[in-house]
């Protein structure tokens, strides 16, 4: 990998902490079998990473302040979570709509079904409530902070080539290829390396093998080692590198606003009232805020997601 050294040394040199590091959980029982807690306190589902940790300790922090019992349970990833909220062992879960939505479309019409999930959030929410109905779900309203892949270039760079959108860079990549890095599967990826070049007609010179928008990939970004880097919408830390997302103005990627999802048995309408109420408040600078404050500050995601709640007069 070109500059695979300096690349090494600078992200050592970068105090680090990404964003599917151990952390603690408000819940003592963490990873525990779901299900396990109090008879009658809500089980607020959590995955391995500090963004789900959060939005999980912000919905239960509403619900407890509501008057619904709740306490949140870190597990390990949507192949645990998702049965386990359908068979009633978690009673809510905080999810992302484009990615659970093809989850249970792969679930209830099989592997080989076409993708239903949308650029746009209403259509995308449409079709996940039919799906989430089949198995017991009921999916409340979407939060206008989303996590979904982008593609980042040094502020310097976009300033330098007058690059605001995607569109924009596929017509300077016309007279000089860019460099992208991004996860090893991105080559073969339709919202990553193959969307580039087929949608916005982007000419790469070379693709480094970097990671999914961590460390390795922003600090190959700030270090010029590539031009154009995959990363996340909901990435707190893009200041600190000097970087800047490119407007994706033809919609490559499907929506994936953060949602409320909960078991149907267990839902009323305090459930309902609570977790809309956080949607509503929950803006894509507030995750990104949060987001900083956990990865890179090194603060408790409870604690974080008290403060928020208490902010928004939602504690």
């Amino acid at each position: 990998m070109r500059g695979a050294v300096r690349l090494a040394a600078a992200v050592l040199a970068v105090l680090v902490v990404p964003a599917c590091s151990s952390l603690q959980s408000s819940d003592p029982s963490a990873d525990a079998a779901p299900g396990a807690g109090d008879a009658g306190t809500l089980q607020v589902a959590a995955y391995n990473f500090g963004e789900s940790q959060i939005v999980a300790n912000v919905y239960s922090g509403a619900l407890n302040a509501a008057g619904e019992s709740a306490e949140v349970k870190t597990l390990t990833n949507r192949e645990i979570v998702i049965p386990a909220a359908e068979q009633g062992e978690i009673q809510v879960v905080p999810e992302y709509a484009g990615t659970l939505t093809e989850f249970l479309n792969k679930q209830v019409n099989g592997p080989d079904a076409p993708a239903q999930a949308s650029p746009n959030i209403d259509v995308t929410v449409k079709h996940l409530r039919k799906l989430a109905d089949q198995v017991g779900l009921v999916v409340l309203e979407p939060a206008p902070a989303r996590n979904q892949n982008a593609f980042a270039v040094r502020k310097e760079f976009a300033a330098e080539h007058n690059l605001t959108t995607l569109t924009q860079l596929g017509e300077y990549s016309q007279q000089s290829p860019v460099s992208v890095g991004g996860p090893p599967e991105c080559p073969a990826r339709p919202f990553c390396l193959i969307g580039l070049e087929d949608t916005y007609g982007v000419q790469v010179s070379e693709f480094v093998s970097l990671d999914a928008g961590g460390p390795l990939t922003k600090s190959a970004l700030e270090q010029g080692m590539v031009d154009v880097g995959l990363v996340l919408t909901s990435d707190g830390a893009l200041d600190q590198f000097g970087l800047v997302i490119l407007t994706d103005d033809k919609n490559l990627q499907a929506s994936d606003n953060i949602i409320p999802v909960v078991n149907a048995k267990a839902d009323n309408d305090t459930i309902n009232k609570t977790l809309n109420a956080v949607s509503a408040k929950l803006t894509q600078e507030a995750l990104r805020q949060m987001n900083y404050a956990v990865d890179w500050e090194r603060q408790d995601p409870a604690t974080v997601a008290q403060s928020w709640l208490v902010a928004n007069g939602l504690a």
